[in-house]
């Protein structure tokens, strides 16, 4: 989860000074690891449902009890997986072929 640019301000900002950011309130949230999360946001915004732990990544609650769980990560996929997924055995070996005869006859080996 990102943060607004409206929390980011608020977090570096005054409680209605000179800014006009106008009045702030503190939120404390923690995360799973026991990472207590605190930032100021407007004192009429709507308290958000989670917040992104800024030590960990991981989700953050306003239960300290009950934090959040772990959010679903994507499988780590590399090049191949991904172009495995768009190319046929066939195409791969016809392209791989292709790159492997341009290749040799840079090389002069064809």
């Amino acid at each position: 989860m990102t943060t607004s640019a409206g929390a980011r301000r608020a977090t570096s900002g005054s409680s209605g000074g000179p800014t006009g950011w106008g009045r702030q309130r503190p939120v404390v949230y923690w995360c799973r690891h026991g990472h207590r999360v605190e930032f100021l946001i407007a004192a009429e915004a709507e308290t958000p449902a989670s917040w992104e732990c800024p030590r960990c990544g991981e989700p953050a609650g306003p239960d300290p009890g009950d934090p959040p769980g772990r959010q679903r990560a994507e499988p780590y996929k590399t090049h191949l997986a991904y172009v495995q997924e768009r190319r046929t055995p066939e195409e791969g070996e016809a392209l791989l072929a292709e790159a492997l005869d341009a290749l040799r006859r840079r090389r002069g080996r064809a």
